[in-house]
């Protein structure tokens, strides 16, 4: 039977839901993935303790004694409980001399950083799992929009569109260039009973600008895209000279 993938496995080391059901029932009976599985929400949990830094220190002593010895238990246990085939030879284990544990033991650091290096790819292979099941951050969702035209001759001279980015709205005003005379073109939100207003700020010279708006505002019904022609002067209200209007509509 093929074994999971190792973004399978980890998955099942982040606790995973979505993880099929078979490669599930698979890793509970198979002792390699079981293992591997194991080893990979050990690191989870190094890394979750130590967020900052991992600090790979010396082991202590008597540490690789222990493990060699543990080691060579597990062989030998693993050699008994082997079944051979019949007509082949049983080949007995080669002696430990004092030769080979010298050179087990001089190999053992070099597992020790074996094994860092193990633990390194352990953690690499959990941040690659992570990055790609990373939900998408959601896109900016069009909420309403509406066309803008003159007041006059209803003739289609831009649009206005209300954006929902990452819970914040914007509306996006694209006209074609209109002429502000000797004054400047402002952008305004009028409510529905036609009395209120509040302003959004100056459309720039090329007709394309956004600006910050609140759900708040559209649900108390201020819908109604207006752009006017504003003198240089100390009133801030509006001038009463619309040029483009337009009401907004999901």
């Amino acid at each position: 039977m093929s074994h999971p993938d190792e973004e399978t496995l980890a998955g099942l080391a982040f606790g995973d839901p979505d993880v099929p059901a078979p490669d599930v029932d698979h890793v509970s009976t198979c002792p390699s993935c079981s293992a591997t599985v194991a080893e990979l929400r050990r690191v989870v949990a190094v890394v979750a303790a130590s967020p900052t830094q991992l600090d790979l220190t010396s082991p202590p002593d008597g540490l690789l004694d222990r493990i060699e010895a543990q080691i060579d238990d597990d062989q030998q246990e693993a050699g008994r409980s082997v079944l051979h085939p019949a007509e082949g030879p049983r080949v007995a284990p080669a002696p430990h001399n004092s030769i080979e544990v010298a050179a087990r033991r001089r190999w053992m650091p070099a597992a020790w950083a074996g094994g860092a290096a193990a633990a390194g790819i352990a953690i690499g292979l959990l941040a690659g799992y992570a990055v790609w099941n990373e939900p998408a951050a959601p896109a900016a969702v069009e909420v309403a929009n509406t066309r803008l035209d003159t007041l006059d001759t209803r003739q289609w001279q831009g649009t206005a569109t209300l954006v929902r980015d990452h819970g914040h709205e914007s509306l996006t005003v694209n006209t074609q260039r209109l002429d502000p005379g000797s004054g400047y073109l402002e952008v305004w939100l009028i409510n529905r009973d036609g009395k209120r207003m509040v302003s959004l700020g100056v459309l720039r010279a090329d007709g394309r600008s956004s600006f910050p708006v609140t759900q708040q505002l559209i649900d108390e019904g201020y819908v109604v895209v207006d752009i006017s022609k504003e003198a240089f002067d100390d009133k801030p209200a509006h001038s009463g000279d619309s040029l483009l209007r337009g009401t907004l509509a999901g």
